[in-house]
């Protein structure tokens, strides 16, 4: 029967066969996220880095804290021991005629961009650079009285001339991790080191000018081991000490390759040298053989003077000197080996103060030469 007018509707009895899920029980374990904290930006770290630009001397980027400096002065407001441990970088640095400055340290230094000059200091003992990886122009360590060393182990490149001249007490300088990379050294002078015992750039291959090691009267040790090519004159002359010097990939000087007055200097190798403007063997007092197996020809003269104990000469493969070719007071000289020699543009002289009979002097294919002088 149907309900009498006006009376609300009944709800709706839940179907039986519709499970009704239960409230949600927090899980055991389960962490409660606190309430997010407002974000908070943390405070600026301090800038360590200061950039000073123009002209600065030692006292004044060492006051400025600098890092980096365009153009790095000493002119004596420092003196003693001075270390910059904040420097990292320079555009040049100049060390010259500082009569105060005792050692300059710098190890965080790990580029110069321009030139390095460090010369002329009296009192200057040390000057360390143990990071420096590059320095892209010219280094000049010259008139240094004091000076005892310099090794920059970290080096690998270097771009322009290396002097090292005149450096009274200076024992050793070490660039062996200079490789050429996208530089290319120029110059090698090492001159007039009177204590001078060691010099190794055994990592260098090419020179793009001249190499001049001269008058160092204590050097033992020059290391050259991968040294390939210098594009102008190669000359070792007056190294008292010097007993031998092994130049096993030098395959090319385009100037002169002199060795001259190493009174001591015993072993010679140059095996793949093929290719030299002048060369010259003269005046070594020990020297015992000379061996140019590659050498094919010389663009001016072939000279081998005055060597008293230079027992053998080969130049197997020399074909032709364009100047004079002179053998002359090597007077225990026995044999010369240059089978395949057809000519010499001016004189071919031999002889003088001969002590040894000569057992090879064999040119069965020596075609011209303007005079042949055998004394």
């Amino acid at each position: 029967m149907p309900p009498p007018p006006g009376t609300p509707p009944s709800p709706s009895p839940p179907q039986l066969d519709e499970p009704v899920a239960p409230p949600m029980a927090p899980q055991v374990g389960t962490p409660v996220a606190p309430p997010r904290a407002p974000s908070v930006e943390p405070p600026m770290a301090p800038q360590l880095w200061n950039i000073c630009c123009g002209t600065y001397s030692l006292g004044e980027a060492i006051d400025g804290g600098c890092t980096e400096v365009e153009h790095l002065e000493a002119n004596g407001d420092r003196s003693g021991d001075v270390t910059m441990p904040l420097l990292t970088r320079v555009k040049d640095l100049t060390v010259d005629n500082d009569d105060g400055l005792e050692n300059l340290h710098l190890p965080a230094l790990r580029e110069i961009s321009d030139d390095l000059k460090v010369k002329k200091n009296d009192l200057l003992k040390l000057f360390t650079t143990p990071a420096l990886e590059e320095i892209a122009d010219n280094v000049d360590m010259s008139e240094n009285p004091e000076l005892l060393y310099w090794e920059p182990l970290a080096l690998t490149q270097a771009g322009g001339d290396i002097v090292f001249e005149k450096n009274t007490k200076a024992t050793s300088l070490n660039i062996s991790s200079v490789y050429d990379g996208n530089r290319r050294v120029q110059t090698f002078d090492i001159r007039e080191n009177p204590q001078l015992v060691a010099v190794d750039a055994s990592g260098i291959d090419d020179f793009r000018k001249h190499i001049r090691i001269d008058k160092n009267p204590k050097l033992k040790t020059l290391v050259l081991t991968l040294l390939a090519e210098v594009k102008d004159n190669f000359i070792v002359e007056g190294n008292d000490e010097l007993e031998s010097l092994h130049l096993l990939y030098l395959t090319t000087v385009g100037g002169a390759m002199e060795v001259v007055n190493n009174p001591k200097l015993q072993t010679l190798s140059m095996p793949h040298l093929d290719k030299t403007k002048k060369f010259e063997v003269r005046a070594n007092a020990n020297l015992l053989a000379l061996a140019v197996p590659s050498l094919k020809k010389t663009e001016r003269d072939f000279l081998v003077l005055e060597n008293p104990v230079l027992a053998e000469i080969i130049a197997s493969k020399l074909v032709k000197s364009e100047g004079y070719l002179r053998i002359r007071q090597n007077v225990a000289l026995a044999s010369i080996d240059m089978p395949v020699l057809e000519e010499v543009a001016k004189e071919f002289e031999y002889g003088w103060s001969q002590r040894a009979p000569l057992s090879g002097l064999s040119l069965p294919l020596l075609k011209k030469a303007r005079d042949i002088r055998v004394e």
